[in-house]
């Protein structure tokens, strides 16, 4: 009966209590712990929800304000002018810009999936730790309801839970999940397998693939290809993390607008550091390999980007007109694995996925002037209208001009890390922008789904037609990029 659930949840002033926000505990410092809090957080506003539905009813006002911590529970605020019958549309219901659902925003039939929705946006303001403004200031309407990647504001949150999340938010209700339970219990189970693959108790079998091409349409212009690897099959090399269970691997793609020097010379200088400074790390095949844990190869890899800049900045010429933008430059993506664990570290926009049964998901975060925007604090709705969004912010190579020479400049040169784990079944996807790429290339979505179709096939087998399809995609005479690709892929 909906008037025993309104005695069970209705706050009123003599139940005393606090808001429900400043309730929660602290942020824990560990990543998993940090998700279980936010999971359990928003399954305590689930099971309210849930009562709600028992009886055909939705919390079609919803909004944190609402909601009250109390010594019986959780409680909530003018909850009968809050709530719209199942199949109902709602009539004059207040409207939360940060939280409330589509058919709210524009009313049309609600139904559970709408709560889904307002679960799901509550998840993303903790996850982001913007609650409870979120990230937009006129709110999710004016981003059509698709809001940034929740990482690029806490890139520490753990990965496999973007796809899950994006569900439950969907603008269209029948994409959601259609019940609280559903989207609570996906994001425990996903929880679950991360603490198994965290944990190391497994094992894991490894095959590798890797390639890199000029491209179709960079082929007409340019007879050399600006993207490096390593390990690079055309220089006679390859991986040892079959044997090993542990290896590092790289892409570097070479920035092609410069008057000094060129995109080829600055990814191959970068790849020969990275060369010299895994060599200690992993022997060929007729020596013994030393243990090793991932914060200390990445620690080293960290100066290699130093390194390579300061050689780079060596080849500038010293003439007074000479600019230090114009110099060049490169990314850098590499990945430290070490049975389940994983550390990628990059500089640039080249990028790191995990492809999992059901997902896909960038591990790091690109150095260009649109994420910076973002974790600045700017709005999305605000960045997104701003030019220059693509442009890269931090290379390795980057310059200045200091008492009339070109040096290095090192406040542009930051090789940042991003954690993450495999479990049986993962495939871990290097790739750079040439590959996979929003709008121009492949999708991350279409990268998923020829993985997913081909995860039969040899790791080898699925990165050659990762690679001839981003080709194909290549438009004569301008739309076309070198093209890399690294995949290593775990047993299932």
């Amino acid at each position: 009966m909906l008037s025993e659930v309104l005695q069970e949840l209705h706050w009123e002033q003599s139940h005393g209590g606090t808001p429900w926000l400043n309730s929660l505990s602290e942020v824990p410092a560990d990543p998993i712990e940090q998700a279980q809090r936010v999971i359990e957080a928003i399954g305590e506003v689930g099971r309210a929800l849930e009562r709600l539905h028992s009886v055909d009813y939705v919390l079609t006002g919803f909004s944190l304000e609402l909601l009250m911590k109390t010594e019986s529970g959780l409680r909530i605020r003018s909850l009968q002018s809050n709530i719209t019958r199942k199949g109902k549309i709602p009539a004059n219901q207040s409207v939360s810009p940060s939280y409330s659902a589509p058919e709210i925003v524009e009313p049309s039939p609600v139904s559970p999936a709408t709560d889904v929705f307002h679960l799901a946006a509550l998840f993303y303001g903790l996850a982001t730790r913007k609650a409870p403004q979120g990230t937009t200031i006129e709110g999710l309407r004016s981003c059509r309801y698709h809001l940034p990647r929740f990482r690029i504001y806490d890139p520490t949150f753990p990965v496999g839970f973007e796809a899950i999340w994006r569900k439950a938010m969907s603008a269209n209700p029948g994409k959601r999940y259609q019940a609280v339970t559903e989207f609570l219990d996906e994001l425990k189970e996903t929880l679950e397998q991360l603490r198994k693959n965290a944990s190391g108790e497994t094992t894991l079998k490894f095959d590798v693939g890797m390639g890199t091409e000029i491209g179709e349409v960079k082929k007409l212009r340019c007879a050399e290809n600006q993207d490096a690897i390593f390990p690079d099959p055309g220089q006679g090399e390859s991986s040892r993390i079959a044997e090993l269970r542990r290896d590092v691997f790289a892409i570097a793609d070479g920035v092609s607008r410069c008057d000094y020097g060129s995109g080829d010379m600055a990814s191959g200088i970068v790849i020969k550091w990275v060369k010299r400074a895994v060599e200690k790390y992993v022997k060929p095949a007729e020596e013994e390999s030393p243990d090793w844990e991932v914060e200390e190869v990445f620690k080293t890899l960290s100066q290699v980007v130093v390194q390579a800049t300061h050689e780079i900045a060596e080849t500038a010429p010293t003439a007074e007109e000479a600019r230090p933008e114009k110099v060049m430059s490169s990314t850098l993506l590499a990945a430290i694995v070490k049975n389940h664990n994983v550390l990628v570290g990059n500089t640039g926009n080249s990028r790191a996925f995990i492809v999992g049964k059901g997902y896909i998901e960038q591990i790091n975060l690109d150095d260009d002037v649109w994420h910076a925007r973002l974790r600045s604090g700017m709005p999305p709705e605000e960045a997104r209208n701003k030019k220059g969004n693509s442009l890269l912010r931090r290379v390795v190579g980057a310059c200045m001009r200091d008492s009339g020479k070109i040096i290095s400049d090192l406040r542009r040169v930051r090789f940042t890390g991003y954690r993450a784990y495999l479990g049986p079944g993962d495939l871990l996807l290097l790739c750079s922008d040439g590959l996979v790429d929003e709008g121009s290339f492949i999708s991350p979505r279409e990268a998923f789904e020829l993985v997913r179709t081909n995860i039969d096939k040899s790791a080898q087998e699925i990165c050659d037609i990762l690679i001839d399809e981003a080709n194909a995609r290549q438009i004569p005479p301008n739309h076309g990029d070198n093209i890399s690709c690294i995949i290593v892929k775990v047993q299932g």
